[in-house]
């Protein structure tokens, strides 16, 4: 039996995607990171999380960035 937890767009609940829309995270952003990241070290013990670093080069909440972090628990 595998592990691995699959996810679609239909699993996405209104507010999180309004958080994504936010802070600029796409849905194959969340695939990638849970797909190619690292294990998040601040996850607490029994959850999952993993985190992955993308190119950003925009401006988010009057600051400009060069990368984004994203987490993914």
């Amino acid at each position: 039996m595998s592990s691995e937890i699959h996810i679609s767009k239909a699993d996405l609940h209104p507010p999180l995607e309004s958080s994504m829309h936010q802070r600029g995270v796409t849905f194959e952003e969340i695939k990638q990171v849970r797909a190619e990241g690292d294990k998040a070290a601040e996850s607490k013990p029994g959850t999952l999380g993993k985190v992955l670093v993308f190119p950003s080069g925009a401006e988010w909440e009057g600051r400009y960035y060069q990368e984004k972090e994203i987490t993914v628990y």
